[in-house]
Order: C-alpha cells, then sequence, then structure tokens
C-alpha cells in the first residue's frame, strides 16, 4: 500500500536533506546480524552489527507520521544531535539507513549494560544508594547537555541510550501514540490537551519518574495496562515512595513530577542536588573567558572540529607521555590504518587551546 501524500511529501524531504548530506546515511549491507530487541513501541528496534566498524549498534525506525510543519525541525534535530553526542554522557548517534524494505532507521551506538531498565534489572541486589545517586547524576548531565543545545528529549526512559532527541522518537502529537508509548513517562498535560507542547518541562517530569524507578528497581504501574497507567497519571496518581528511600530523593521526583509544569525545578537546580557543576560540565556555549575545555566541546559542536567516536579505534596502546598530552598509537578499524591519538590535559592554558581552533573560533 502507498503511503499517503502528505507523508510522502514528507519522505522526500527527509531524502533531500540525505542527498544535501545534511545527515549522515550508511548503506543497510554494512550492518549484520540483525536481533530484535524491542517491537512494543510504535517503531521495531534491533541490535546489530556494524561490519566496517567492528561495532555492535542500535537500529531503530523512524515513521513519517509527524505534522509536516515538523519535518524541517525533525532533520534540524538530527544534524544537532550528530554534534553533540560526543558529550560523554550522550550515546553517539552516527546517522541512518534504509532497510531492504525502504524504510529509514537510526544508527545509535549500543549501550553495552543496556537500558536503564535492563542495568536496575540486572544490578539490582548490588545496587546501593550511592550507586542509584551516581546514577540519576549521570542521566542528568545528559539531559542538561540536551537542553543547554536545545533540544527537548521527548522519550527520556530512553535518556540511558542517550539519543532519541524530541522528534527522534517517531511518536505524533496524538492521544494515541502517547498511549501506544510509555504513559508512565507521560507529562499529564499531555493527556488533558493533546496539542500541549511539549518543553524542558516536560523532560523534568520524566526525569522524575525515571528518579522512582531508579529507587525502586522496577517499572511503575508495573501490573496495570497502558490505558490504566494513562488514566491514572491524568487523574493525578503516582506511585508510592520505596521503603528506605532518603526524603530529599523523594521531595526531588514528586517535585518533578508535579501536574503543575511550573512547579518542577530546573535542570540546574536538580545537578545541584547531585553536587554536579552546572557550567563545567554540562555548558559548551562559553566565550573567550571559558574553561579551556569548553572550547573544544564548542569547537566540536559546530563541527569546526572533526569528531570521531572512540569506539571506532582499537588495540590503544600508550607510546610516551608529554608535559602536555598523552601520546597512543591505535588502529583505526575501517580504513586498516594505524594512528596517533594525542590526549590534551584539559588543564591546558586557554590561549594553547585556541591555538589548535580554527580561526572562526573567538
Amino acid at each position: 500500500m502507498e503511503n499517503p501524500p502528505k507523508e510522502n511529501e514528507r519522505l522526500k524531504w527527509f531524502q533531500k536533506a540525505i542527498e544535501d548530506k545534511l545527515i549522515n546515511f550508511f548503506d543497510f549491507t554494512e550492518f549484520s546480524g540483525k536481533e530484535k530487541i524491542d517491537d512494543k513501541g510504535p517503531s521495531s528496534v534491533y541490535k546489530s552489527e556494524w561490519t566496517n566498524y567492528g561495532l555492535t549498534v542500535v537500529l531503530k525506525g523512524i515513521k513519517f507520521d509527524v505534522d509536516g510543519n515538523d519535518m524541517n525541525s525533525f532533520v534540524k534535530e538530527l544534524q544537532l544531535l550528530q554534534r553533540v553526542s560526543f558529550h560523554p554522557k550522550i550515546n553517539h548517534f552516527y546517522g541512518v539507513t534504509k532497510d531492504p524494505a525502504g524504510s529509514y532507521m537510526i544508527v545509535l551506538h549500543h549501550a553495552n549494560n543496556g537500558d536503564l531498565r535492563e542495568y536496575l534489572k540486572n544490578n539490582s541486589s548490588k545496587l546501593k544508594w550511592d550507586d542509584k545517586y551516581r546514577i540519576a547524576g549521570e542521566i542528568s548531565q545528559g539531559l542538561a547537555f540536551l537542553h543547554k543545545n536545545n533540544i527537548a528529549h521527548r522519550n527520556l526512559m530512553m535518556i540511558t541510550d542517550f539519543g532519541f532527541s524530541k522528534l527522534m522518537t517517531s511518536e505524533s502529537s496524538s492521544s494515541n501514540s502517547i498511549v501506544d508509548g510509555m504513559p508512565a513517562f507521560i507529562d499529564p498535560q499531555c493527556f488533558k490537551n493533546p496539542t500541549y507542547k511539549r518543553t524542558d518541562k516536560t523532560d523534568i517530569y520524566s526525569y522524575g519518574v525515571i528518579l522512582w524507578e531508579i529507587s525502586s528497581v522496577k517499572k511503575p504501574f508495573c501490573d496495570l495496562k497502558r490505558i490504566q497507567i494513562a488514566i491514572k497519571i491524568y487523574n493525578g496518581d503516582r506511585e508510592t515512595p520505596v521503603e528506605g528511600t532518603p526524603p530529599e530523593y523523594v521531595d526531588l521526583y514528586k517535585r518533578c513530577w508535579d501536574d503543575e509544569p511550573d512547579s518542577r525545578p530546573k535542570i540546574e537546580e536538580i545537578l545541584d542536588f547531585f553536587g554536579l557543576n552546572t557550567v563545567e560540565q554540562t555548558n559548551t556555549h562559553v566565550n573567550t573567558e571559558g574553561s579551556s575545555d569548553g572550547l573544544l566541546e564548542e569547537a566540536i559542536s559546530k563541527n569546526s572540529i572533526k569528531f570521531y567516536d572512540y569506539n571506532l579505534f582499537s588495540k590503544i596502546t600508550i607510546l610516551y607521555e608529554e608535559e602536555i598530552s598523552l601520546v597512543y598509537t591505535a588502529e583505526w578499524k575501517q580504513f586498516g590504518l594505524t594512528v596517533v591519538h594525542k590526549h590534551l590535559k584539559i588543564d591546558l592554558d586557554k590561549k594553547i587551546i585556541k591555538e589548535t581552533l580554527p580561526m572562526n573560533i573567538p
């Protein structure tokens, strides 16, 4: 059956973006051993081996059922995600591919420990509260970085795979799509108003539910069906705090999942709760008085410096140490080349760092 006219228009727009190299495209034959790991949502998700690089990746289907006006934003989100995915708390987004049936798929790095839910399940007996705070803090860092770069996550339950921005979830703004997704993590405002515009506050709500799941090591409302969960959220019901949870932690996630968006804490307050430095660890938009690591991150985010994922290299061996750097040899798997990695010590003087950057970086 042919796609509806509007969907065809969006598909053509997307194909044009690929042709213009606004989004990285990879041939489907580069991926082998595809294993379906999720088909409960609006699109299937597969684990696969990227043979050219020797990497395990995730392939997630894209559906073009978003509003026509959103397609331009969708491509911009993908472009931006390509630039910000160098951040250590955000999973690397490589680009897209197309299967033999003609369906496009997103290519993401596969987290070795699986997503958050799988990790919690496999380590429930080992996790102490120090571990839970660390996990919650790391997720907040990834979220803060996305927000600093004006990306609303929209499918925050997947943030431990760090990579699905607000238009990457292939969920439309309709109430049916919401219920078919993960209603326990959906801002109740979305149920009350199908045209409600998702914002950073929407992510904060979802983050609150994640905090509860970290504390309980189980899915919210796990005994209920999706439509039942949606009704509960709509009516203002939330999960019950788990016995033994630190009171201040409970207070944080209750504030995050407050029904009123304006009553939810800002991401900076959450970072502060976990003792994380807002500017140094999340802000890439720094001026000449900013930190040297910020200058490097800004150059990467603007594509002024080309970034390659660390996992593309193997046999990494230290060669020698200099005063301002460590030098390694490595094998670049795709090209069969031996290369040199120079590991810059980030506490270098800003002037030295700036000399390594292109002239258009202030």
